[in-house]
């Protein structure tokens, strides 16, 4: 029986260990800037979802929710990854999530290793100098000119500590 325990416990350290070896962690911050879509603020700072900064990028999460209020759809196919595309639609409203007692400023997050494709195309996100990341189990995209504008099509602004988008900047 000790044998038994020895051997289950060894595995497990093992895969446990394999699976923190083979996920990059980099540092993030919860920024304290404000952020509007459309106009309408959108209060982060405390949510279960805050946006997050790495490298001086904003990172917005795609949650179900968000994704449909930000004209995406999203779709995750087993065996072949995260699928995520822009489709117009209109959801007047945006999600809104619990809030954590208080979000640390300091956090990190992880570079997923499963496959991600931004309009049928195949994100090579070990290549990219701001990667798609993942945080609190959910998927964050950096708002870059790649995706915010020529992905997504939105526009986005920075100024007076407001980040705003414009998701309906393509139609």
């Amino acid at each position: 029986m000790k044998k038994l325990i020895f051997v289950l416990t060894t595995i497990v350290v093992c895969l446990f260990a394999s699976i923190n070896a083979s996920a990059k962690r980099v540092s993030v911050i919860i920024p304290d800037y404000d952020f509007k879509v459309n106009d309408t603020v959108i209060d982060y700072k405390d949510s279960i979802y805050p946006l997050i900064s790495y490298k001086d990028i904003t990172y917005f999460p795609m949650t179900y929710e968000y994704c449909r209020y930000m004209n995406l759809t999203t779709s995750w196919v087993e065996g072949e990854g995260l699928w995520i595309a822009y489709k117009p639609r209109y959801v007047e409203n945006p999600p809104v999530y619990e809030k954590t007692a208080q979000n640390k400023k300091m956090n990190t997050a992880a570079v997923p290793g499963y496959p991600i494709y931004i309009n049928g195309e195949k994100v090579d996100n070990s290549k990219e100098e701001y990667p798609i990341l993942n945080f609190r189990g959910v998927t964050y995209f950096p708002m870059t000119w790649k995706y915010a504008h020529e992905e997504f099509g939105w526009e986005t602004s920075w100024a007076d500590r407001i980040f705003a988008i414009n998701k309906d900047a393509s139609n």
